[in-house]
């Protein structure tokens, strides 16, 4: 099994950032916990783009891989066309996970795995701590729960 880690957050700190840096290192503990398994990252823009380079230039260097966890839905969605545009199958040949569960990912075609958080309750916690921000008190890091949302990559 061979597992490959893309993304790169848009953010000041590229791919530094802590937030894809926590889903790298989810993702890298679980390839290590597995037999027979290698993890290889690649980093790229947050973008359909992105994903779907990443993807093409890992088939034209003949590079093997049978599964794709992908820091945003977007990238996963460049990797599972360029991927079945390729001749391989998803999931058969090459198992995609994105990340956000956005809207888009129910009614990618195929329907396309996807880790899920909850922007709603994220969206008040960031409220919350702006205020208290404001107010000069102390705020915490927080990490929001999520959820594995199984369909069809």
């Amino acid at each position: 099994m061979v597992g490959l880690h893309c993304g790169q957050h848009p953010c000041t700190t590229g791919p530094r950032c802590a937030e894809v840096a926590a889903r790298h290192r989810g993702f890298a503990e679980f390839i290590q916990s597995a037999q027979d398994a290698t993890l290889a990252t690649r980093t790229s823009p947050f973008s359909f783009h992105g994903g779907a380079q990443v993807a093409a230039d890992l088939l034209k260097d003949g590079v093997a891989f049978d599964g794709v966890s992908a820091c945003s839905d977007p990238l996963a969605m460049g990797v599972i066309r360029t991927v079945i545009e390729s001749g391989k199958r998803v999931p058969e040949d090459v198992s995609v996970i994105g990340y956000d569960d956005s809207p888009l990912a129910a009614s990618f075609v195929p329907p396309m795995t996807s880790v899920r958080q909850d922007w709603r309750s994220g969206g008040s916690l960031l409220a919350r701590k702006v205020v208290a921000l404001i107010e000069k008190k102390a705020v915490a890091s927080e990490v929001l729960p999520t959820s594995l949302i199984v369909r069809a990559t």
